[in-house]
């Protein structure tokens, strides 16, 4: 019969480690195999975001040549930033272009309008005024338009202070309080 203490049986020998005693060898194949899949993966991810990139670029460069693209008449369409160029009738014999007053251009955003007002320092107060009109009424930006009202307010002469009829409710209520402010500070209650 066999030992219980024999080495040799096949059950010792399947639970024996079959590791060598030397595993340098076996950690570095490890370590090889580990840092070519991790650097190769790196390499990829590096490479999908240069692609992204590049795609982002190419849209950007397609848009800005669908944006400059000409008219048939020759004449670019984004050529005139501050003013806009108004078409004649079309029983008119020449084609005119007839330049509209920033403060009167559909297109113009209010907040375009707001930036030109802060160089413009002839007429700072309709600018300013104009962009807070946009702001409220197309925006829907009270805190917007109630900044662009008070510059409006701040540069405007004594007489441009009172209430007319075609101001909006928040410039009526800015004129109101400016007045009352006035008459506090000069009855100094």
């Amino acid at each position: 019969m066999d030992n219980p203490n024999d080495n040799d049986g096949p059950i010792e020998q399947f639970l024996s480690p079959g590791i060598p005693e030397d595993r340098t060898e076996l950690r570095r194949l490890l370590l090889t195999r580990t840092l070519k899949t991790l650097r190769r993966r790196r390499r990829g991810k590096q490479l999908g975001y240069l692609a992204a990139l590049v795609g982002c670029y190419l849209a950007g460069l397609g848009t800005m040549r669908l944006a400059n693209a000409r008219n048939d008449d020759g004449v670019a369409r984004n050529d005139a930033p501050l003013a806009v160029r108004a078409e004649a009738p079309p029983d008119a014999e020449a084609p005119t272009h007839v330049l509209l007053p920033i403060d009167q251009d559909p297109d113009v955003s209010a907040s375009l309008l707001e930036r030109v007002a802060a160089l413009n320092k002839d007429n700072q107060v309709a600018l300013y005024r104009s962009a807070g009109d946009r702001y409220l009424e197309e925006d829907g930006d009270v805190q917007a338009a109630l900044r662009c009202y008070g510059r409006a307010l701040d540069r405007a002469k004594a007489e441009e202070l009172a209430i007319s009829e075609d101001d909006n409710w928040l410039l009526m209520e800015l004129k109101k309080a400016r007045l009352e402010g006035k008459n506090h500070a000069q009855t100094g209650t």
